[in-house]
């Protein structure tokens, strides 16, 4: 791990049995997964050939630099989490923060967000094709199939 305060960092890998990297090496070093947390456009060309992970993860919106760099991390066999997928639940809890929601619904709609997550990767593997096409082709799809007369359907979706 890495991170810009060295001793979050420090504090972080002994609570978690990690190891802290020099952030200029952090692209190379030997991981299960990367996870740019609050920095987009981490991964471009020269970052997707230098990744050693196994996983592409964070909490970061955008974290590729450009949508080529999708392709480029299924070439290498990293799978690639799509952002919009996996913040979902940021999304959800900004919305019911914003419209009032109780916050037992809006904790469960957030704790429900790993279920599409597990969707896109079943569809990937499905139907073989990347992460980010089959999370593109599934939020396609439940925008097709929601009705305008039920609202709440699209905001489920997300």
């Amino acid at each position: 791990m890495s991170d810009v305060n060295a001793a979050a960092a420090a504090r972080l890998a002994i609570a978690t049995g990690g190891t802290v990297v020099n952030a200029a090496d952090i692209l190379s070093a030997k991981a299960d997964i990367f996870a740019p947390c609050a920095l987009g456009g981490v991964i471009d060309e020269v970052a997707a050939g230098k990744l050693r992970a196994k996983v592409v993860c964070g909490g970061a919106n955008n974290r590729l630099a450009t949508t080529a760099d999708r392709d480029r991390l299924a070439e290498c066999d990293i799978l690639y989490a799509p952002d919009y997928v996996v913040n979902a639940g940021g999304i959800i809890n900004v919305a019911a923060e914003y419209l009032g929601w109780p916050q037992a619904g809006s904790n469960a709609r957030v704790k429900a967000t790993a279920d599409p997550l597990a969707d896109v990767f079943t569809h990937a593997e499905t139907h073989g094709v990347a992460p980010h096409t089959a999370a593109d082709q599934l939020v396609r799809q439940r925008i097709a199939n929601a009705s305008l007369d039920a609202p709440d359907e699209l905001a489920v979706a997300a």
